[in-house]
């Protein structure tokens, strides 16, 4: 074995050490929290805008109340406290599920990769 030969022998070997144990330059990202999360920020905060709008223009009934005003007919007006509340958990779980969809996603994608 000449000395051109061991060096390719070498190189290709790191190749496939590396595969296995994660190092070297092969190495493929496992997407982090924040690689995950950095790259669709505006999926995260549509969420909410979204949320709020739906339910402002819908108004079901477990945000808003009834006010009569001198005998007039009752208007249903919208509870801020119960309706931001109501956004921020709407907000929480579909942010949540969104995360989880996108994790699942990438580790199937580095999964199919190797």
């Amino acid at each position: 074995m000449d000395d051109s030969e061991l060096k390719c022998t070498l190189s290709k070997l790191r190749v496939k050490v590396s595969q296995f144990s994660g190092t070297g330059r092969e190495r493929r990202s496992g997407g982090g929290f924040l690689e995950v999360t950095r790259k669709p920020i505006f999926l995260y905060a549509l969420i909410p805008l979204v949320a709020t709008i739906l339910l402002f223009i819908w108004k079901p009934g477990f945000i808003t109340h009834e006010v009569t005003i001198d005998g007039e007919l009752p208007e249903r007006k919208v509870n801020p406290s119960r309706f931001l509340i109501t956004v921020l958990i709407i907000s929480i779980m579909l942010g949540l599920l969104l995360f989880t969809y996108q994790r699942k996603r990438k580790m199937d994608l580095t999964i199919n990769e190797t």
